[in-house]
Formats: structure tokens, C-alpha cells, sequence
């Protein structure tokens, strides 16, 4: 009928190394607000992988399925010192459960109704910002203004606040005359780990940037999300297929530089 419905959110867990990305793991959300025709899916056998993924779909939030995927990651033995998390995931409830987990985590913040206690107020994000916004300082390094605020979130985590003014993310097209979407004039940052400077938390930052490169590569060339199958067990092995294929092509990329882009490895 060409055109789209809400089916699923594939929630996606990375490991950034010094020089490449690699997907480790993923998890499935059903939307809400699915095509209302959509039938439940069926397994034939109701205590197997594929009917443990569909009960985890249906009864878990994303936050709840994040936290569970870095646990299995430890769990094998995955050495990582930050999980780095967007806005849509970062809470004072999910940065407690990481704490809890030894590692640290740094998340875009969104202004929400999320109160952050600094110097004996509770204050919004928006509110924290028009408190301090006068303490910002040019950063040479980053070229954007930048200041840091220690605060506590209710549920007694322990962080710092890096509002950055003039931060950009980075392009993954440069389509000349496309339209640009347009930045905040401020945004802000979250993190539990009091020995980071600003900068610091900044660049940790931009890192994550490399899983959205990976979801526009491995859709584009390696399959992501082109399964049309209705079988929930063939979407999940053509999410794992395209997921060893990027892995692949990353190792290879690793063993042989004069490639400079997983695209390029994939036309040779």
C-alpha cells in the first residue's frame, strides 16, 4: 500500500573501540501505537529464544531492556569503561541501575519534569540553565561554550551537568542544498563520573555518534530492517545476519587501513 506502520523499536547495545564500532546485541519494543490490525505473533515453541524475545517486546520498557543487555555484556566479559546513551534513555532511575553495574554512564538530557538539586533548589534542566548560563566559557578546543554544574537527582545519584552552548552533532549526509535540521541553542549533558572535565564529557560524547553511523551503513548495504518475512524468528536472525556483517566488515577494516570507511570495504 506503500506506506508505513509502527511495528517495532530495535533497541541496540555497541561497543566503541579506539578505532571501530561493533554491535554486540539488540532487543525488541513493540510499539504502543502499532497498525491496529496487526495480529500478536506465535511461536511453536513457548519456552524458546524467539518466545523469550517476544514476552521481553511485550512486558519491557527500553530503559529496562537496555540495562538488561549491558548486564549480559559484562556478564561475558565486554571491558568498557562509559555506556554513552541519548536523550531518550537518559533518567536519574536508569543512571542509578548502571552505577549499580561498576561503570559509568554520560546521556544527553532533554528538559523534562526531572528536578536536579543545586546549591539547595530543585530545579528543571531549563530552569539549572538560566541559573548558570552566565558562567559559560568559551572552549578552544571544542569552539563552543561550555560550563559545569555538580548537582544530585532525587533518587540520590551523584552528577555533573555540562551545558554546552553552540554544540553541533555531526552530519552523516552532506547532500548539498539539503535542509539542515536545526540545533538547540543549548544543550546539556549528564554524568556520573565527578573526575571529568566538561571537554571530557563532551568528546566521550560525540563517540556515540558512531552507532548511528553503523544503523545508516548496515540498513543501506548490509539488510538492517529489509526482511519481509512475517516470521518473528526471520527477523531475528536477519537482524543477527546483519549484525555479524557489519561486525566482519569492521575487523576486516581494522586489519587493512588504506579502506577508510566500512563502505569501502563493502564494494571490495
Amino acid at each position: 500500500q506503500k506506506k508505513t506502520v509502527n511495528g517495532y523499536e530495535l533497541v541496540t547495545l555497541g561497543l566503541i573501540t579506539p578505532t571501530n564500532f561493533y554491535p554486540l546485541d539488540f532487543s525488541y519494543r513493540f510499539s504502543n501505537r502499532r497498525y491496529e490490525k496487526a495480529t500478536d505473533t506465535t511461536v511453536l515453541k513457548p519456552t524458546g529464544a524467539v518466545a523469550k524475545r517476544i514476552r521481553e517486546a511485550q512486558s519491557l520498557g527500553k530503559p529496562e531492556l537496555a540495562v538488561n543487555m549491558v548486564k549480559q555484556a559484562l556478564a561475558k566479559g565486554i571491558d568498557a569503561a562509559y555506556l554513552l546513551i541519548d536523550s531518550w534513555f537518559s533518567s536519574p532511575k536508569l543512571f542509578k541501575s548502571i552505577l549499580e553495574l561498576d561503570l559509568h554512564a554520560i546521556g544527553r538530557l532533554k528538559d523534562t519534569k526531572t528536578l536536579y538539586l543545586y546549591q539547595g533548589q530543585r530545579l528543571r534542566l531549563s530552569g539549572l540553565y538560566e541559573r548558570i548560563k552566565q558562567k559559560l566559557v568559551k572552549d578552544s578546543e571544542l569552539g563552543c561554550l561550555l560550563t559545569s554544574v555538580p548537582v544530585h537527582c532525587g533518587n540520590g545519584v551523584k552528577g555533573t551537568i555540562v551545558f554546552v552552548k553552540g554544540y553541533k552533532e555531526p552530519e552523516l549526509d552532506s547532500t548539498q542544498g539539503q535542509r539542515k535540521t536545526s540545533e538547540p541553542k543549548w544543550v546539556a549533558f549528564f554524568s556520573t563520573d565527578p573526575e571529568l572535565s566538561g571537554r571530557e564529557v563532551v568528546k566521550k560524547y560525540i563517540l556515540r555518534w558512531s552507532i548511528e553511523v553503523f544503523f545508516k551503513e548496515a540498513k543501506q548495504r548490509l539488510g538492517l530492517g529489509k526482511e519481509q518475512s512475517r516470521s518473528f524468528a526471520a527477523q531475528i536472525f536477519s537482524v543477527t545476519q546483519a549484525f555479524v556483517r557489519y561486525s566482519m566488515l569492521a575487523y576486516l577494516l581494522e586489519q587493512d587501513p588504506s579502506h577508510s570507511t566500512i563502505g569501502d570495504m563493502f564494494h571490495q
